[in-house]
């Protein structure tokens, strides 16, 4: 039996929204749940409005009033819309000098720890991005890696080389 490569697909109030696909939003502002948890508001083409978590997302440079390129990430089983927006600073694909300042560990949903390092771009800017591999990296290094993407506001480069590792 041959399985088909389909992307889940929904429609929200006239407006179309498949996995995969990136659409542009307005940041109009941000809110405050009931639990705490803050909120940036999007508005896209069609007057919809959906919502990103600010703390996720606060080093990727979104502002209220600035035009925002999100992913289309997933569409859970109850309809859900979940977007991915594009790094304001890095670009896929291109390599950029950083400084590892630390390493962390982050404990997922089902218990297991994930290594991640705070880096600073050339701007001083601190993010919190997965490097691989990451044999001999260490705080105080500065690395050349590739921009590869993000999920879920983490950071994702390949390690080309660790210029110095002193």
């Amino acid at each position: 039996m041959m399985r088909r490569n389909w992307k889940r697909t929904t429609f929200f109030f006239g407006e179309r929204y498949t996995e995969g696909r990136y659409l542009k939003f307005t940041v109009t502002g941000h809110i405050i749940s009931e639990s705490g948890q803050r909120f940036f508001v999007l508005l896209s083409r069609f007057k919809n409005r959906l919502l990103i978590p600010s703390d996720t997302y606060e080093s990727f440079g979104i502002m209220i009033g600035v035009k925002v390129k999100c992913r289309v990430d997933k569409i859970n089983c109850s309809g859900r819309i979940l977007l991915e927006p594009m790094h304001g600073h890095f670009v896929a694909n291109y390599r950029y000098p950083l400084k590892v300042v630390e390493e962390c560990y982050i404990t997922d949903h089902k218990g297991r720890k994930h290594k991640l390092h705070r880096i600073h771009d050339a701007n001083r800017q601190l993010h919190l991005a997965f490097l691989y591999p990451d044999d001999g990296v260490k705080a105080g290094d500065f690395i050349s890696g590739w921009y590869e993407g993000s999920r879920k506001g983490k950071l994702f480069f390949r390690v080309v080389e660790v210029i110095n590792n002193c």
